[in-house]
């Protein structure tokens, strides 16, 4: 494990965040192009509702509740 630089694991760490990011492009892209506008809004207000849920809730390693 010593052999591990701090550099290689960065690199990899952004390659993943890419990779993720380019992901949810094309996923959008293929939803985007087959629905209504509409239909369109409506997944896209519960996408959100749903990220801000969850980017607000963290578990820690006691299994308590924390709230920011």
């Amino acid at each position: 494990m010593s052999n591990i630089r701090v550099t290689y694991s960065g690199l990899i760490s952004l390659g993943t965040k890419f990779s993720s990011i380019i992901t949810g492009l094309v996923f959008t892209l293929i939803v985007t192009r087959s629905l209504s506008p509409e239909e369109f809004g409506t997944w896209e207000f519960n996408s959100l509702c749903h990220n801000y849920q969850s980017h607000h809730i963290v578990l820690d390693n006691q299994r308590n509740c924390k709230r920011y």
